[in-house]
């Protein structure tokens, strides 16, 4: 079990048009935003009972946000403006967007694709306030029009896609390649990409060809750890995999190869 920060869930505002959105990161200056889903209740007492019988009938979910004001955030002068201009209607509503986790079960950052929610907002700004030599802060509310879209957003292009799918994740690929070692039945390996800063290797050999795991097996048994420069022994004509896994043993990227060295 892992305990998810603040930082795992990401939050934009489209600072562009609906028709060519421009997401913007809800990043430095936002000290809180908190989703509150505000279920509404409705109970009902029977005549032949006692006791209640509750039900959701509707949400009025809401998002409350504290920021510091930067004029160079895009995010923080979009809900500036509104409060600013007393804006309404129309002119006060925005598109919000809030990712699910962005992290891997391992707690690996997600780079890509996420699922995400998409959200119709109206900007309620309560307070624009700073005193004498203090910072200027704002704070307030999105409130929610509607139901939200689900669907899925990719963290490079920043791009939402309706309904859209998470992408399968495979192994990664590594490239191994054997040299002659410093004695019979040893090899020195080589391997490509570069080691993942955190991570390391594990391998096993065996005389037949290794199927590599999958990504994110764990493989804290059944695997030898390798630091990256000793010779590994491996007969002439045996297999050998090569594993990069999370310090918590997660498998991420692998590859093998067949000795054939005559070493």
């Amino acid at each position: 079990m892992a305990l998810m920060i603040r930082s795992a869930v990401a939050d934009y505002l489209n600072v562009g048009t609906k028709a060519n959105k421009d997401w913007a990161l809800c990043g430095t200056g936002f000290n809180s935003l908190d989703e509150s889903p505000n279920a509404q209740v409705d109970s009902k007492v029977y005549i032949h009972e006692d006791e209640a019988h509750p039900s959701i009938t509707r949400y009025e979910r809401s998002f409350s946000f504290d920021t510091d004001v930067f004029n160079d955030e895009r995010a923080i002068m979009k809900l500036w403006s509104i409060g600013r201009n007393g804006l309404t209607g129309d002119k006060a509503v925005v598109e919000y967007l809030r990712t699910d986790f962005k992290t891997e079960v391992d707690g690996t950052p997600i780079t890509t694709v996420v699922p995400a929610r998409l959200f119709k907002c109206a900007v309620e700004v309560s307070d624009m306030q700073g005193g004498g030599g203090e910072t200027i802060t704002m704070s307030g509310n999105l409130n929610v029009m509607g139901k939200f879209v689900e669907g899925t957003f990719n963290l490079e292009t920043l791009e939402f896609t309706e309904g859209g799918t998470i992408p399968p994740t495979v192994l990664g690929e590594l490239t191994v390649t054997l040299a002659a070692g410093s004695a019979s039945g040893k090899v020195r390996v080589s391997v490509s990409p570069a080691l993942t800063e955190g991570n390391s290797y594990v391998y096993k050999t065996d005389t037949a060809e290794i199927t590599l795991p999958d990504y994110n097996d764990v493989l804290s048994t059944g695997w030898t750890g390798w630091n990256g420069t000793d010779e590994i022994e491996l007969a002439t004509n045996s297999y050998l995999a090569l594993v990069e896994v999370t310090s918590s043993d997660y498998a991420k990227k692998g590859g093998t190869v067949k000795n054939g060295t005559g070493n």
